[in-house]
């Protein structure tokens, strides 16, 4: 794939996803110490709630693939969640945001947090005030960029706290339908001003025209190659990529940095 020329004002942020899913067993300590180390803008990570209300930072709705456990996260206690060990490692549980934070603040990454729902859809209850609490109290609001893919979500935050950004999310067949055109449209009714969309849609000519329309346009779903060469090629703004190491390397050829 041919470089295009780099005609856009910023050169594209890396945000190692789930702490690097690909490399390390994700959204587990060891993945978001270790990505802390890289020269990455962010490390991204998922936030549930615990059938008591606690902040638990993991990717599925339910247990089974990435812990011991089984069942969705919402029936369980958070004593009941931390009895269970994270696949792939020795003896690590899942880990809160508190700990989380607590593990990259000495790092100059950013958080990228994407606040979830239960495997049927529904919001957790008060889990955006809940998130923009326990951010405000570790002092890391300006330094967290909180993402969703349901946008009242997004919308129920800002009502909370004012973090460092917001980031749309937006699904594959939502996208194919819509269009850039369509999404433009539906974040002109949304104080929202940056969405991400899969890697797979992305072109330059489309970032180029997004950031014409007033829209940040960064990229979820990069994990191969051929995925970091077309992100990188069309300039987006942010992607998120389960496999920073290549993203770092590919940046650095591309654009010296």
């Amino acid at each position: 794939m041919a470089a295009l020329a780099h005609d856009l004002p910023w050169v594209p942020e890396i945000s190692s996803h789930r702490g690097g899913a690909l490399i390390w067993p994700e959204n587990s300590p060891t993945a978001f110490r270790r990505s802390a180390r890289l020269p990455v803008a962010s490390i991204e990570t998922d936030v549930h709630l615990s059938r008591d209300g606690r902040i638990v930072v993991h990717h599925d709705a339910t247990l089974q693939r990435t812990t011991t456990g089984r069942g969705p996260v919402r029936a369980h206690s958070f004593k009941a969640l931390r009895r269970r060990t994270l696949r792939r490692t020795r003896a690590e549980r899942i880990p809160t945001l508190r700990e989380v934070i607590a593990l990259i603040r000495r790092s100059r990454r950013d958080l990228r947090l994407e606040i979830k729902t239960d495997g049927r859809k529904r919001r957790y209850p008060e889990i955006e005030r809940k998130v923009a609490a326990e951010l405000r109290r570790a002092r890391f609001l300006k330094r967290t960029v909180v993402t969703s893919f349901d946008w009242t979500q997004l919308r129920l935050f800002r009502r909370h706290a004012r973090p460092k950004g917001f980031v749309a999310l937006v699904r594959d067949t939502w996208f194919k339908d819509v269009g850039l055109k369509g999404l433009v449209d539906a974040l002109s009714h949304t104080p929202f001003a940056e969405a991400s969309i899969p890697s797979a849609f992305v072109t330059h000519e489309m970032v180029k025209e997004a950031h014409a329309q007033g829209l940040k346009l960064g990229a979820y779903r990069v994990r191969n190659e051929a995925d970091h060469l077309r992100v990188l090629n069309a300039q987006v703004t942010t992607f998120t990529t389960d496999r920073p190491d290549i993203a770092i390397r590919r940046r650095r050829e591309m654009y010296g940095s």
